[in-house]
C-alpha cells in the first residue's frame, strides 16, 4: 500500500492493470515573487494498493513551466513510500 503520492516511471505503469488506485492531478505556483505556474502532473494517491513483489519506485517529475530561469529546474517528488499488506483472498 502506498503511504505517499507516487508518480510511476513509464516502465512501471504495467502493474497498474493489477492494482487498486486513485489518481490526483498536482499543480500549483512557483514559490517566491513569481506568477509562473508549474506544469500539471498526475500521481497515484495515498492508500493505493499495488501488487507485491513488483517493485514500484516512482520518479521525480520535472514540472518547470515556461519562464523558468535557465539552469533551474522545479521537481515534483513522486517517489513511492510503501508499506506491505496482505489482502484477503
Amino acid at each position: 500500500m502506498l503511504l505517499s503520492l507516487c508518480r510511476p516511471r513509464r516502465e512501471e505503469t504495467a502493474i497498474l492493470l493489477r492494482s487498486y488506485y486513485g489518481l490526483i492531478s498536482r499543480r500549483g505556483w512557483v514559490a517566491g515573487k513569481s506568477d509562473r505556474r508549474k506544469k500539471s502532473v498526475r500521481m497515484l494517491i495515498e492508500g493505493s494498493v499495488v501488487p507485491y513483489p513488483e517493485n514500484l519506485v516512482g520518479c521525480m517529475e520535472d514540472v518547470s513551466g515556461e519562464g523558468t530561469r535557465k539552469g533551474k529546474r522545479i521537481l515534483s517528488y513522486g517517489l513511492a513510500f510503501k508499506a506491505p499488506m496482505r489482502m484477503a483472498e
